[in-house]
C-alpha cells in the first residue's frame, strides 16, 4: 500500500492568508526541475482499491497522491488528449506490453508486429487482448459554490468499460466553439455494473458538458501554454502509466489500486 501523506490543517482565514504570505517570501525553498514532477491521477475507487475504506468509498473519484476524494462526480477539463494502449496478462498486475501512441511499444518494437500477437488493431483472427485508452490530463473544476478550478493537472483514463465516457468527450471537444480542449468543462459520474457476476465501479458514458465562460478559459490558457511547452520537450510524466483490468476476468488474485479502469 502507498504511503499515506499528512498535511498541516488550516483553521482559519487569517491563518490560510499567514500561510500564503509565508510560501511567497519563502518560494525559493522548493528549485527542483519541473520534470521531477509526476502527474497525479484521478482513479475511480474499486473494492480492491488501496484507498477504499480509507480516502474514498466504492463509486468515488479519488487521487491517492492528493489525498483528494471527489465523490460521486467530478468535473474535468481537458488540457490534453490522447491514446495508449497496454497488453494485460491474467494473473499478472502490471502490463507486460505497453504503446504510448499506438504505433510502437516502450522498447519501440512496432504496434503491428507485436511480440504477443496482440496488436491492438488486429481483429482478423480474435479479439486482441491489447486494450486502447483515452488519456486525459485536465484540470479540476472544484463542486462548491464558487466552483474554482484547480490549477495543477490531473489524469484520468478512460480503458474497456469506461472508454464509451472518453469517446463521448473527445467527440465534444473537437466540436467545441473555442477550437481548444478547454473550452468547456465535462461533469463525469460513476454507476455500478456487473458483468460475469461480477460488480464493479464504472464512468457512466452520459457526460455533461458546459461552456466555460471567457474570464476561466483566461485563467486557463496560460497553464495550457505552460503545459504544452512542457510536453513539447517530452518533460510530461503521469503518476502511472498502466492499471489492472479486471473487468472481462475474474478478481485478481491480489488487490490492486484501481480497477477496472
Amino acid at each position: 500500500m502507498a504511503k499515506k501523506e499528512t498535511e498541516l490543517a488550516v483553521q482559519s482565514g487569517a491563518e490560510l492568508a499567514e500561510f500564503k504570505e509565508l510560501a511567497g517570501d519563502m518560494d525559493g525553498l522548493v528549485t527542483v526541475r519541473k520534470e521531477l514532477l509526476k502527474i497525479p491521477r484521478i482513479k475511480l475507487t474499486q473494492k480492491m482499491s488501496n484507498v477504499c475504506g480509507d480516502l474514498a468509498k466504492e463509486g468515488e473519484f479519488a487521487s491517492e497522491v492528493l489525498g483528494v476524494n471527489y465523490g460521486e462526480t467530478v468535473t474535468i477539463i481537458p488540457l490534453c488528449i490522447g491514446e495508449s494502449a497496454s497488453f494485460m496478462e491474467k494473473g499478472k498486475n502490471t502490463a507486460t506490453c505497453w504503446s504510448k501512441n499506438l504505433l510502437a511499444n516502450t522498447d519501440g518494437v512496432l504496434c503491428k508486429d507485436c511480440p504477443h500477437g496482440e496488436y491492438w488493431n488486429d481483429w482478423d483472427s480474435h479479439t486482441p487482448e491489447c486494450k486502447t485508452s483515452i488519456d486525459i490530463i485536465c484540470l479540476v473544476k472544484n463542486a462548491t459554490i464558487d466552483g474554482a478550478i484547480s490549477l495543477d493537472p490531473i489524469e484520468i483514463n478512460f480503458r474497456k468499460m469506461n472508454f464509451k465516457a472518453g469517446r463521448s468527450i473527445v467527440n465534444m471537444v473537437t466540436r467545441d466553439k473555442y477550437g481548444v480542449p478547454f473550452g468547456s468543462s465535462y461533469k463525469l459520474s460513476s454507476k455500478m455494473a456487473t458483468k460475469d457476476t461480477h460488480t464493479f465501479a464504472v464512468i457512466s458514458d452520459v457526460v455533461e458538458k458546459a461552456e466555460l465562460d471567457a474570464g476561466e478559459v483566461r485563467v486557463i490558457i496560460p497553464i495550457a501554454r505552460d503545459f504544452l511547452e512542457m510536453k513539447k520537450r517530452g518533460l510530461v510524466e503521469t503518476e502511472a502509466e498502466v492499471v489492472e483490468e479486471t473487468v472481462d476476468t475474474a478478481p485478481p488474485v491480489a488487490p490492486t489500486e484501481d480497477c477496472p479502469l
